[in-house]
């Protein structure tokens, strides 16, 4: 079991700490099952923004750090090449998120195919789900092979 800081994070996904939603992720399995959290806190000024009389973190906020959570996982396995992009998705939000609740996403991946994977991530907080996706990744490498056989 590896656990990752926010720090090797940023470097694994190559994104900023301005647009990264993950504090820490703990990878259960390499390329198969992964659980990380994050605090969303008043560490992005715009979620304070949201509903002024009641603040709720944006959903695409919340579905941001599943699909961060996922990537994670992919690039666990060190078999994989290229960029992972999502080509489909499927999003279910349950329930609200407050200001200042920490989530735990549990990505899961179910199948993996000559460089395409499908998963899926559920983001709990306080033992409450919030929200399921289901989602496809396929490799940069294998898409750009593939237009160049369609040309």
């Amino acid at each position: 079991m590896t656990i990752l800081s926010q720090r090797e994070i940023s470097k694994v996904l190559d994104i900023g700490s301005k647009f990264l939603f993950l504090d820490s992720c703990e990878i259960i399995e390499p390329g198969v099952a992964s659980r990380a959290s994050y605090l969303f806190d008043e560490r992005h000024e715009y979620v304070s923004q949201h509903f002024l009389s009641g603040i709720v973190i944006p959903g695409v906020l919340i579905l941001e750090s599943m699909l961060q959570s996922m990537a994670l996982t992919i690039y666990s396995n060190k078999s994989w090449v290229g960029l992972a992009l999502v080509t489909d998705l499927n999003a279910q939000f349950l329930s609200s998120l407050q200001l200042n609740s920490k989530i735990e996403n549990q990505s899961r991946i179910t199948v993996k195919s000559g460089g395409r994977i499908h998963g899926e991530v559920t983001c709990i907080s306080n033992q409450k789900i919030i929200s399921k996706i289901t989602c496809s990744y396929s490799s940069d490498h294998i898409l750009q092979e593939l237009k160049k056989k369609w040309s």
